[in-house]
């Protein structure tokens, strides 16, 4: 995991190629990006579930059977 230094050096870094105007815009994008990616995750999370239960349920119908 990256120490306060080297945050602190990154940060520098980033400040000076966009400059403090786009900050903003890049922070919101981010946003976006990681909010759409754990909606992707949990959409996926849901889907498999559901395949799983479908399978416990078809294969109690054959033990019944």
């Amino acid at each position: 995991m990256l120490q306060g230094p080297e945050l602190l050096l990154i940060a520098l870094i980033i400040f000076v190629i966009f400059g403090l105007g786009k900050l903003p815009q890049i922070s919101k994008g981010l946003a976006r990006l990681r909010l759409n990616f754990e909606k992707g995750v949990a959409e996926d999370y849901i889907e498999v579930s559901s395949e799983t239960d479908e399978e416990d349920e078809e294969s109690d119908e054959e033990e019944k059977s």
